[in-house]
């Protein structure tokens, strides 16, 4: 009987504990391959996406969109636009930054990822 009731113990701690985690964020590898997230998702939670890329630019150039309040890259802006309208809620609180380090291995010399 003891056994039993610990076990429960344990199951209940570790469903509700589970879905406290789930609540926090979701976060999309590639934003490119990725565009419906109904199946990964939830509401409100906060969402973050990646595009990851090699280039010889380090400087990307920005087109600022006065709907979303937001600067885009260029070489993306439909993407990620898109990928804002159907999974985004419109508020002041959507961002874009650029993350550029030095490519020692290949012919690109930057890899770049836009979060």
């Amino acid at each position: 009987m003891i056994i039993r009731l610990n076990i429960l113990i344990i199951a209940i701690f570790i469903h509700y504990s589970s879905i406290s985690r789930g609540g926090d964020f979701c976060e999309v590898e590639n934003l490119l391959e990725n565009k419906d997230l109904s199946n990964n998702c939830f509401d409100n939670q906060l969402l973050f996406s990646y595009i990851n890329f090699k280039t010889n630019k380090i400087n990307l150039k920005y087109k600022y969109d006065k709907e979303l309040n937001l600067k885009i890259p260029v070489r993306f802006y439909v993407e990620i636009y898109n990928f804002i309208e159907k999974n985004c809620y419109k508020t002041n609180t959507l961002k874009v930054k650029e993350i550029t380090n030095i490519n020692v291995s290949g012919k690109k010399k930057y890899l770049t990822k836009i979060v």
